[in-house]
């Protein structure tokens, strides 16, 4: 059960207890923790995952991580990511460090790129079947919102059934994009998921991931900070 053996904790909220052994944590939260606590007393093993991100603070952590092993030798580091140049971090941290190499079933992913809307162009208002959605020239403001709709909306028309996922900058920018996909299908399930979300909002999404009725595309919009 969440908050016994297993817990967490974030900026606002957290659920663990004195039998937590595995805690699951934001890098902020964590990096807050160790101005008090610099070597990570409490702690017998740290991991650090999708460490390529190379955010400020997890770069900051790592320097701490790497002072508080000098220490602590009893004190184990772990940094996780699937497309990290391992060997940059063992320098880092000693060339004697070991690195693991986990083998994975690799799935065919396939590449599109969209002409940028910084450059001054909008989505087109319609493309042919089966083609990619392509950018007109216009002098409107470029707006990467609409951009994304369109591209939505083309991949919900031309295509499978299926899910999407897209990512947006805030809250403001996924609003906005469900009430655009909304108005244009309303048959789609366009299902917010951001930080702010309540937990009840955060189990109701959840639900919605595992019973979403056959024949619907369901898009999920989410803030990129969720991964940090």
């Amino acid at each position: 059960m969440c908050g016994e053996e297993v817990g967490y904790a974030i900026s606002l909220e957290g659920k663990e207890s004195e039998r937590t052994r595995l805690r699951f944590c934001t890098d902020g939260l964590l990096l807050s923790e160790a101005h008090r606590n610099q070597t990570f007393a409490g702690y017998s093993c740290i991991i650090i995952d999708e460490v390529h991100e190379r955010s400020l603070q997890t770069d900051i952590l790592l320097l701490l991580l790497k002072t508080a092993i000098k220490k602590r030798n009893d004190l184990r580091v772990i940094l996780m990511s699937a497309t990290v140049e391992a060997a940059k971090f063992q320098e880092y941290f000693g060339g004697d460090t070991p690195i693991l190499s986990i083998s994975g079933r690799q799935h065919h992913v396939e590449e599109y790129f969209l002409p940028s809307p910084a450059e001054g162009k909008t989505p087109a208002t319609s493309t042919s079947e089966g083609e990619t959605p392509v950018l007109e020239e216009e002098e409107a403001t470029p707006d990467v919102v609409e951009t994304a709709v369109c591209t939505a909306l083309h991949i919900h028309n031309h295509m499978g059934p299926g899910d999407i996922l897209i990512f947006l900058s805030g809250e403001q920018e996924i609003y906005r994009a469900r009430a655009m996909l909304m108005a244009e299908a309303t048959s789609l399930e366009v299902i917010p998921l951001h930080a702010s979300l309540s937990k009840t909002a955060h189990f109701s999404s959840s639900k919605v991931h595992c019973q979403h009725k056959r024949g619907r595309d369901k898009f999920d919009y989410r803030k990129h900070c969720l991964h940090h």
